[in-house]
């Protein structure tokens, strides 16, 4: 059994890439990761002012990441078949149905008012 856990291990070395455990979430490229690394090396050395201007291409580069995996993910759901009419209908804005009917003056007769209005 440590034989097979011994090269599961290597072959996932090999063609897996290696992820910082201080990155806290999946959708952060490896460039963002180094502008990170060099941000907090700049701090340690007390260059604030490479750090703040670091700080905003992290900020930009973070943004680009997270859309890019959030299209990749919808792109996969969307592959697999899934259809979004649920989550449209959730956002739509509610557009009531008119009748065909209409009272003497000439207005649209609700459902719930056709007892009324017929008679």
């Amino acid at each position: 059994m440590d034989s097979l856990n011994k090269i599961i291990l290597e072959s996932v070395q090999g063609h897996l890439p290696q992820v910082d455990p201080k990155q806290k979430k999946s959708y952060i490229s490896a460039t963002t990761w180094a502008l990170l690394e060099q941000k907090w090396k700049a701090i340690e050395e007390g260059n604030h002012e490479e750090a703040n201007h670091l700080e905003r291409s992290i900020k930009n580069e973070v943004k680009k990441d997270r859309e890019e995996d959030l299209l990749a993910k919808l792109e996969e759901i969307n592959a697999q078949g899934y259809k979004w009419d649920g989550l449209k209908k959730m956002w739509a804005k509610f557009t009531p149905a008119f009748t065909k009917f209409k009272d003497s003056n000439g207005k649209h007769v609700a459902h719930k008012d056709y007892p009324k209005k017929s008679g």
